[in-house]
């Protein structure tokens, strides 16, 4: 049986969405981005995002 579970839907639309099939969970994320100059800075901004 698979599950899904929305995580802080907005207005229907959910950035991270958890699957379950069984014992299994896969976290799906989207729509992260980081902004900067340079890359350290744009992939500190992006895992600050998630």
């Amino acid at each position: 049986m698979i599950q899904k579970e929305y995580i802080d839907p907005n207005e229907g639309f959910s950035q991270t969405v958890i699957v379950k099939t069984g014992n299994y969970k896969t976290l799906y994320i989207s729509g992260q981005i980081g902004t900067g100059t340079d890359l350290e800075s744009q992939t500190i901004a992006t895992f600050k995002n998630l």
